[in-house]
């Protein structure tokens, strides 16, 4: 790469760099931006409220894709080097910061997935004397045979389907196309061997599929080896099989003498083979709790604390309720989810007493501990049963940060703690 100015004289700068599969590019038209119109667009005056906290990365994600070498078999000796696909990364690389030498050159090298198909390397580049600049190019990885994956983004359990490959010859040469297919996990051919040949032209593309019945849940893999004379291609991608997720729960209330009806229209074009219907039914008006209440517990993605102690408060409130009026809870445990509130809570507490509002946070928040707090007090009296004690050690860290509220810059209203009450 090369840094020029506006006269065409090398100058000396920084680039950032990204190679992306075009096919994803085009899906929602991306270009670079023009950092020029960006930098210096006029800024009204305006307030935004947004949260952004469930784009905190805590930790990197592991790839769901396993990347490892394969080989394939046949009477074919070059068949017998056919690496496996497996990395279908759309990202090739990114660099946020390519120096380049004074006479504005700079050089990068990456290893790109196994993805045949058009990349686009876009640069945006600047001289650090508020002068931008961008451009992009693109380029084709390909080979003779290639193998093209005809699979649905995820299945799910009963489902009978038909995966595929398609077959594009770039060799100039027709011949008999050998195609053959396995599945893993919860996948099972459907009366089919996986295998088939047949006759392919100079060029062009023909697609081959085979019936597959989805037997459970969980991941699963699908391969594909495709071989004309020396030349040969395979993949292998993941497929996600997903359980049967609940559509819609409705809770009805009312009294009857004796008896009641609900009538329930099911759509004509519901599926009956798949999926079901749940009817639990109840003598108080707990299940209206309970519905919103899953919910909440089921929202687990955010490893905060305002969650961890709100799920805690309500666990104390439906325990004391089913202590009170004698109702019990099908398939939900009060004191089981307080337990697991509670495990979450202690992950974010800090050596001076207080919690901290996000993992890796080096001090404790106090407003956020002042509501954990609170949570601890409500779970912790003796007509909760949930075991929960210790919240007076608050006491200490909440009185300390009240008279040097330093360095947050806004003054903590004292609370006193009493037994189970938080006054």
């Amino acid at each position: 790469m090369t840094l020029k100015n506006s006269q065409d004289q090398p100058v000396k700068g920084q680039f950032t760099i990204a190679a992306v599969n075009e096919a994803v590019l085009q899906l929602t038209k991306y270009r670079l931006p023009d950092l020029v119109k960006t930098v210096y667009a006029e800024q009204p005056i305006s307030t935004r409220l947004s949260d952004n906290r469930p784009n905190v990365v805590l930790q990197p994600q592991a790839s769901p894709l396993e990347k490892g070498w394969g080989y394939g078999g046949g009477l074919s000796p070059g068949a017998g080097d056919t690496r496996i696909r497996t990395n279908f990364k759309a990202l090739a690389y990114y660099n946020g910061s390519v120096l380049t030498d004074n006479n504005g050159r700079a050089t990068v090298t990456f290893k790109l997935p196994d993805d045949l198909t058009t990349w686009r390397v876009m640069a945006v580049a600047t001289d650090g004397n508020l002068h931008f600049g961008n451009g992009d190019v693109t380029f084709v990885t390909t080979q003779p045979l290639i193998a093209s994956p005809l699979l649905p983004q995820f299945a799910r359990p009963g489902d009978r389907l038909d995966l595929g490959v398609s077959v594009t010859n770039n060799t100039g040469q027709g011949g008999n196309v050998l195609v053959n297919g396995s599945v893993t996990g919860p996948l099972k051919l459907d009366n089919s061997s996986g295998s088939s040949q047949a006759q392919i032209g100079n060029s062009g593309t023909s697609a081959y599929r085979f019936p597959v019945a989805v037997q459970g849940t969980g991941d699963a893999k699908v391969q594909f080896k495709v071989q004309l004379d020396q030349a040969t291609d395979e993949f292998e991608m993941p497929l996600e099989v997903r359980s049967q997720d609940i559509l819609e729960q409705v809770v009805k209330t009312g009294t009857t003498p004796n008896e009641a009806k609900i009538p329930i229209k099911v759509d004509k074009n519901v599926e009956p083979d798949v999926g079901g219907l749940n009817v639990s039914l109840a003598s108080s008006l707990m299940p209206t709790l309970i519905a919103p209440a899953k919910q909440v517990f089921d929202e687990t993605s955010l490893p905060f604390l305002e969650p961890a102690a709100s799920q805690l408060a309500i666990a104390a409130d439906l325990q004391r309720l089913s202590k009170t009026y004698g109702q019990s809870f099908a398939n939900f445990n009060p004191a089981q989810q307080a337990n697991q509130a509670l495990d979450r809570l202690q992950k974010l507490r800090k050596p001076d007493g207080g919690f901290a509002a996000y993992p890796g946070a080096e001090k404790s928040d106090p407003f956020v501990t002042s509501y954990a707090a609170q949570s601890l007090a409500r779970a912790g009296g003796r007509e909760q049963g949930l075991g929960v004690r210790g919240q007076d050690q608050f006491k200490t860290p909440l009185s300390s940060l009240i008279p040097h509220p330093h360095p947050f810059s806004y003054r903590v209203s004292q609370k006193t703690f009493s037994g189970s009450r938080a006054i």
